[in-house]
């Protein structure tokens, strides 16, 4: 997929944007959202004004004109939606209490087991959030494609490590809350 300053149709394969120092402050593994980050995106090289990207997370994206390009996810090994499940996506809140002293390397762990996980082919969004006004609360926002994708996500060897690394890091033991994503639908994750 490529996004370009120059104007063009948009299609499954180029689309304009008029954002025109997009090629210039852009870098391979850059992440980009696009519509309000319904749309995921990560830079894999600029070629002039073309911004060449790996879709994340495909959808539908509009021009403002009434026009819609459908950005499709390429990605081989993509987990199917589970029809038991009402085609809704699973989301799992966990919330973590860290000790003040493991803070930093609580934080690197947890961002290493992260970026491990968004490379499982179930696994949609493996979000690491740092409350604002208590910062040994933090929170993973995890989205699954079903239940057997979270299931095998606790299987990888990176969650082992992760699990191992911080459990005397916590002030007290985690907790999650389990969520069905009900909206967006599936081309908005």
């Amino acid at each position: 997929m490529r996004i370009t300053v120059d104007e063009v149709p948009g299609t499954q394969q180029r689309v304009s944007t008029t954002c025109k120092g997009l090629a210039g402050d852009a870098k391979p593994g850059d992440a980009l959202l696009v519509d309000d980050g319904r749309v995921g995106l990560r830079v894999v090289d600029v070629e002039g004004s073309d911004v060449v990207c790996e879709v994340l997370v495909g959808g539908v994206v509009s021009d403002n004109k009434g026009d819609a390009v459908d950005v499709q996810e390429p990605r081989p090994g993509i987990a199917p939606r589970d029809p038991a499940s009402g085609g809704l996506m699973l989301v799992v809140h966990v919330h973590m209490r860290v000790r003040p002293e493991d803070l930093e390397a609580f934080l690197v762990e947890t961002q290493r087991n992260a970026a491990a996980s968004l490379e499982e082919s179930g696994v949609r969004r493996f979000d690491v959030l740092q409350d604002e006004g208590d910062a040994g609360h933090v929170v993973l926002n995890e989205m699954y494609v079903h239940q057997s994708a979270a299931d095998a996500h606790k299987q990888t060897a990176h969650y082992a490590r992760w699990r191992d690394a911080v459990v005397g890091m916590m002030a007290q033991p985690r907790t999650s809350t389990r969520f069905a994503a009900v909206f967006p639908g599936e081309n908005g994750w």
